[in-house]
């Protein structure tokens, strides 16, 4: 799914295969649609030279989205355009190496599948994720992931001071830590931040609730829960453009936005075994900026309760 957002846009999965290939599936997520990136990763000892990409979109596949590539020393490169299928394969040469990491993912445009309604809408917000390092890949099962909830990390990761000393592994890493205790506490207690960061299962018309009781459905089914959400406070692109703000700025997010993700998401597939239902609500706060060191500014404050529906 390429978490590109959108109204729902949702998954997006990085796989990187070898030294050779980095592939970028972007799947786009209900709620904005999510980017997601499929690629598969060795090491580089058989070809220095080149990584490979495969881009793919979701929220149903994007189609169309154009996904650009930013290394840590502020190299730019275009990772491609995803075909109907939300995939493209691309080569970046030279290979990413050590100093190049974070690495910023960007794609926008093209269209994503809706998953509130199942309609195909305008991918107009930017969808990002940010790979902390290359052990990062080989953490998440060799997938990255690009979603609503890696645009929020990589917000509040690119709202740190410039500069190698404050944007490392660690701070990209603790970023993802706290979009999951603002949203989704269950997906980190259960494996870890980087949950938040690895591919999603694909949620388009060919497979619209089948998702899995694995991270990669759980992940999923959030992220439809997310779509399902936004559809009745201003849309995905809204609703994902407006907390973008919130967790760059400090300002603290509803407790009701987190736990009307939750619900959304408990409702998305009646009846199947996600595993989403007996996990705890986030309750919103404020996004605690990260240490150089990983460490973030202490527990953010619960976000007030809010009223039903309205922006958030």
């Amino acid at each position: 799914m390429l978490a590109i957002f959108s109204s729902k846009m949702k998954k997006r999965s990085f796989t990187m295969i070898n030294s050779e290939k980095m592939r970028l599936t972007m799947f786009a997520a209900s709620m904005v649609a999510a980017g997601a990136l499929t690629g598969c990763f060795n090491d580089k000892s058989s070809d220095p030279s080149t990584t490979g990409f495969g881009l793919g979109a979701a929220k149903g596949a994007i189609n169309g989205a154009t996904c650009n590539y930013k290394t840590a020393v502020n190299t730019n490169g275009f990772a491609g355009t995803t075909d109907a299928n939300g995939e493209v394969q691309v080569a970046v040469t030279p290979g990413f190496g050590a100093n190049d990491y974070p690495v910023v993912i960007t794609c926008v445009g093209g269209t994503y599948f809706d998953e509130s309604d199942n309609s195909t809408q305008p991918q107009t917000e930017p969808m990002r994720s940010v790979i902390p390092d290359a052990q990062s890949i080989a953490e998440v099962g060799g997938k990255i992931g690009v979603n609503p909830f890696t645009e929020l990390a990589t917000a509040l990761f690119d709202s740190l001071p410039a500069g190698a000393a404050n944007r490392t592994a660690a701070a990209a890493k603790a970023s993802y830590g706290e979009i999951g205790r603002l949203f989704a506490p269950g997906m980190v207690a259960n494996g870890g931040a980087l949950n938040l960061m690895q591919a999603s299962t694909p949620v388009n018309t060919a497979n619209p609730t089948n998702l899995g009781n694995n991270v990669a459905g759980q992940l999923a089914t959030y992220l439809a829960g997310f779509a399902k959400y936004a559809a009745t406070n201003g849309g995905s692109m809204a609703v994902l453009a407006d907390l973008r703000t919130k967790i760059a700025t400090g300002t603290a997010v509803p407790a009701s936005v987190a736990q009307g993700i939750k619900t959304q998401a408990n409702s998305y597939t009646p009846g199947a075994t996600t595993g989403v239902t007996a996990q705890p609500s986030g309750n919103g706060g404020t996004a605690q900026k990260p240490t150089s060191g990983g460490a973030t500014g202490g527990t953010g404050g619960t976000g007030g309760t809010g009223g039903s529906g309205g922006q958030v």
